[in-house]
């Protein structure tokens, strides 16, 4: 079940904005026929939440296509122009983002020049989140989130808020994990994969790559010990970060963005056309002739920036009647 503002909500009347056979509309489908209650204090919430899982596929594949190598800890490597490659407290190596390197830089740096890059999978599921979020935020509230990041196997930011326990429902965009019971002491490094699901039957796992859970499991079963009986298997847990934590700073940004710039409106009467006047001093007419570009824009707006969608709605409800700001 799904409920918006304390109100269960039907699928059919919140997810015309996603096309038939999206993964948004089948996380919308999977959380209303389900026993557990997922409750949003509005529609921004639920529309982050599918817009994060949809970018941590994205985010997944980005990984997946980027060159980037499978390495243990002590072969491991970086590009040295956005990150430190230094041992923590327990002597685990890692990356530590260098002094005067902008968050955003350094984790798209990973995508666009992998061949630069090789760690272990556990690192690679935190790399995934963080390039997720950065599709997500808006670029400086990402940079002021994850100042100082270290990649070091599972260590992660608190704003991550990460979770991991077990759930009623797997949705896409979890992070999931095969493990491998029997596996042989020698390469012990394939104790289990972990994963992203996609969406679509298939996971990222780094070093294993885009498969199925089948393909997944038969992979770890090549790396069991002399005479193992137990195959590998997916557990049944999941994690995720949280995502109305991170939908508040969207929210806030967004907010603070329409804040800074938009003072008002007026009804142009004498012309026939809507002025909305910024800060700045310039106004945009919307005028009759350009109203049908215009609803266009705004339904763009309803699916990548539900707050200035919400915003522009209060003007096109005010236009029902000529009143506004300075009416002339």
């Amino acid at each position: 079940m799904i409920k918006i503002a304390g109100t269960a909500v039907s699928p059919s009347s919140i997810d015309g904005q996603w096309p038939s056979g999206s993964i948004e509309r089948g996380i919308i489908d999977s959380m209303a026929t389900s026993e557990a209650v997922y409750d949003y204090d509005s529609l921004d919430l639920l529309q982050f939440e599918l817009k994060l899982r949809t970018n941590i596929i994205a985010a997944s594949k980005d990984l997946a296509q980027s060159g980037v190598k499978f390495a243990g800890f002590s072969d491991s490597r970086c590009n040295s122009d956005y990150w430190h490659f230094k041992a923590n407290e327990f002597g685990l190596k890692g990356f530590q983002l260098k002094q005067g390197v902008k968050p955003y830089t350094a984790i798209t740096d990973i995508i666009t020049n992998g061949s630069k890059y090789a760690f272990e999978c556990a690192t690679a599921m935190v790399i995934v989140y963080y390039n997720a979020v950065l599709k997500t935020l808006p670029e400086d509230t990402f940079n002021k989130l994850f100042a100082g990041i270290y990649l070091n196997g599972w260590n992660r930011d608190e704003d991550l808020r990460f979770t991991s326990e077990k759930r009623v429902d797997y949705f896409p965009g979890d992070y999931r994990y095969f493990k491998n019971p029997d596996v042989n002491p020698r390469t012990s490094e394939w104790q289990g994969e972990n994963v992203i699901d996609l969406g679509d039957g298939t996971y990222y796992g780094h070093g294993i790559g885009i498969q199925t859970a089948d393909q997944m499991i038969a992979a770890l079963n090549g790396y069991r010990k002399p005479g193992a009986t137990k195959s590998a298997y997916l557990m049944d847990m999941a994690g995720y970060p949280d995502f109305k934590y991170l939908a508040m700073h969207e929210l806030y940004a967004a907010e603070r963005e329409v804040q800074d710039y938009q003072v008002g409106w007026w009804h142009d009467t004498k012309h026939g056309a809507v002025v909305l006047h910024f800060n700045d001093g310039g106004d945009l007419q919307i005028g009759s002739l350009t109203y049908a570009d215009y609803m266009s824009f705004v339904d763009t707006l309803r699916n990548e920036k539900p707050v200035y969608y919400n915003q522009l709605q209060k003007v096109l409800s005010s236009l029902k009647e000529p009143v506004g700001e300075g009416e002339t």
